[in-house]
């Protein structure tokens, strides 16, 4: 491309359907339920800094400004595929620090969260605890297909300490993960022929 020399220029890398890597411009955009192939790395020539900035979570772009003072200016960009892993809590919260660092995180509460991760990538020592009002509560994990219908098998969460941590799978598609918490169910016990003689073990 060309641009004018000392002029501020604004460069947009919005990911991209890897089933059509040559889109016009009205066909750019990502929804959540597609595998999509996201910058991961954007450089000068020859340099090891990354430039990329500047996320926008509707297209799941990054943008880059810059003014050339020279006669060419070199960029390599990577891209590489990636999924989005929604998460939703019901009864509790997850804690937003145990995302793993790097990743594109959308959190519009505790409980509802959505992650851009690498194809292949599990995500670790994710950590739920469950809300104040809840006495003796009990919890579940169920990994899902993005749309909510399909189980893609067990994952493994547990308590410490009154909160849940665990891992999901590998994410090898757009995903889901339901935790709920739910009170648990208090019994009234009465016992024939007791006496204050008899203890309960």
């Amino acid at each position: 491309m060309e641009v004018f020399k000392n002029v501020e220029v604004t460069l947009k890398f919005p990911a991209m359907n890897p089933s059509d890597p040559n889109p016009t411009e009205g066909d750019l955009g990502i929804t959540e339920d597609e595998t999509f192939d996201i910058l991961t790395k954007l450089a000068e020539t020859g340099s090891t800094t990354d430039l990329k900035a500047g996320f926008d979570w509707t297209d799941k772009s990054y943008t880059y400004k810059f003014t050339s003072t020279s006669a060419s200016y070199n960029l390599e960009a990577s891209y590489g595929k990636s999924h989005v892993v929604h998460i939703h809590v019901s009864g509790g919260s997850m804690d937003a620090s145990t995302i793993p660092a790097g990743l594109e995180a959308n959190t519009q509460s505790a409980g509802n969260i959505r992650i851009i991760v690498p194809d292949q990538t599990t995500l670790d020592n994710l950590k739920f605890s469950p809300d104040g009002s809840l006495q003796n509560p009990s919890f579940t994990a169920k990994w899902l297909s993005h749309d909510n219908t399909t189980d893609l098998g067990a994952v493994n969460f547990s308590e410490n300490a009154g909160s849940w941590k665990g891992s999901t799978r590998a994410v090898t598609q757009p995903s889901y993960l339901n935790v709920s918490f739910v009170a648990g169910q208090m019994l009234t016990v009465r016992i024939k022929g007791w006496n204050a003689g008899h203890s309960l073990r």
